[in-house]
């Protein structure tokens, strides 16, 4: 009993709805208006956590191919493939519906796109072309977009656009720097890679590029008022630069393994920078 609910979380991905569901909470923190918070969050999660279950279930015979995700509950042989799909579907529906009575028809409806581009156009997507990543970041932005509409406030607002963008860009590097690290184990499964397209050089290049867009991108947020508090904006300034400053070192270092871990480690902080910013901001 205790073994197959911890295969059932682990099918989740908890860190992931973790994430979209306090990216979703920076949406309301930015729209700077209350929201059905119980709603929200648990809507989100339920949401996040169906569509991360049915990412599993897609990729479960790749999962076997690869070290990274051997031991993960379809391919280890601890959750069979018909009771994750029922778990996914049932977490799906229960998030939306939740949404839909809780936070209205705008915040459902986005988390609908969100679970309909990942599992329907990346998650296909990942098996074709190495620029994946580039199309599935729009899922990123959407989390931001569905706490934000529970507010009741318009969607086409410039603070809006300024923290999905972020979102956008960030999932490229978070999703480049993982897939470069263990570009030999996602080729072997018949992942093509950065790395594969541009060479190990080239693809350092590219992503020092990413990585030093991400962190302009945070800058965005103080110029269309997302955040206004100095001490707010001195977070967010001071995060923008240590990522700049490790992806120099990483342009750098080539393709040294260590700094792209490092690189890699900096990069997934900055979105929890951008979300303590957000919510000094309001506190302050």
């Amino acid at each position: 009993m205790r073994s197959g609910l911890v295969a059932v979380i682990e099918l989740t991905k908890p860190r992931i709805v973790m994430l979209s569901t306090l990216s979703s909470l920076a949406g309301v923190l930015a729209a700077g208006k209350t929201a059905p918070w119980l709603a929200l969050t648990t809507g989100v999660w339920l949401t996040a956590a169906g569509a991360c279950a049915l990412n599993q279930f897609q990729e479960r015979s790749l999962d076997r191919l690869m070290r990274r995700t051997s031991g993960r509950p379809l391919p280890s042989g601890r959750l069979s493939a018909a009771a994750a799909l029922a778990v996914s579907l049932t977490l799906s529906a229960g998030g939306l519906a939740i949404l839909f009575a809780g936070c209205g028809a705008a915040s459902s409806g986005l988390a609908a796109c969100g679970a309909l581009w990942y599992n329907g156009v990346y998650t296909p997507l990942k098996t074709r072309s190495a620029f994946s990543a580039v199309i599935g970041a729009v899922t990123g932005a959407v989390s931001p977009a569905i706490g934000w509409a529970a507010t009741g406030r318009p969607l086409f607002d410039g603070s809006l656009l300024a923290l999905c963008f972020f979102f956008l860009i960030w999932q490229v590097p978070h999703s480049w720097l993982l897939s470069m690290r263990l570009s030999s184990e996602y080729e072997g499964a018949g992942l093509p890679t950065p790395v594969s397209v541009f060479g190990p050089t080239r693809s350092g290049r590219v992503l020092f590029c990413w990585l030093t867009v991400t962190a302009l991108a945070s800058l965005l947020l103080p110029l269309y008022g997302v955040v206004s508090a100095p001490l707010a904006v001195a977070l967010l300034a001071a995060g923008a630069a240590w990522t700049a400053f490790v992806s120099a070192r990483l342009f750098a270092a080539g393709t040294e393994n260590a700094s792209k871990r490092r690189a890699f480690g900096v990069v997934n902080s900055l979105p929890l920078v951008v979300m303590a910013a957000t919510l000094l901001d309001r506190v302050l």
